[in-house]
C-alpha cells in the first residue's frame, strides 16, 4: 500500500516496496566454469567465442554462456527479443504509411 511522503511541505506518493523471492541460483557448467575463470584473466567475448568454437562448441551453448555470465554479473535477466511477426507486421505498416 503506498504511503504519502512529504517534501518540503508538499505530499508526494510514495510507492511501496515490493519484494521478489531470491531465485535459485543457476547451475553451473563446466564451460561456465571456464568462461568466469577466462574472463577474469581479461579475455575478450570475441576471443572467447572463437576459441571455443574452434574447439568445436556450438556457437549457440556458448552465447547461452556469456548470457549467464552477464546474468549473474548483472542481477538482470536477458530481455526477450521480439518476435519475427512483429517486426514482419511493423515493415508492413511501415510500406502503407510511406
Amino acid at each position: 500500500m503506498p504511503y504519502l511522503l512529504f517534501v518540503d511541505g508538499i505530499p508526494r506518493v510514495k510507492a511501496q516496496t515490493v519484494l521478489r523471492p531470491k531465485e535459485a541460483p543457476m547451475k553451473r557448467t563446466s564451460l561456465d566454469e571456464f568462461l568466469i575463470a577466462i574472463k577474469n584473466k581479461g579475455a575478450s567475448d570475441e576471443f572467447l567465442v572463437q576459441l571455443l568454437k574452434d574447439k568445436g562448441f556450438p556457437a549457440s551453448d556458448v552465447y547461452a554462456a556469456l548470457g549467464r555470465h552477464y546474468t549473474e554479473l548483472t542481477g538482470l535477466p536477458l530481455p526477450e527479443a521480439r518476435g519475427r511477426l512483429e517486426s514482419a507486421r511493423e515493415a508492413f505498416f511501415n510500406l502503407l504509411a510511406f
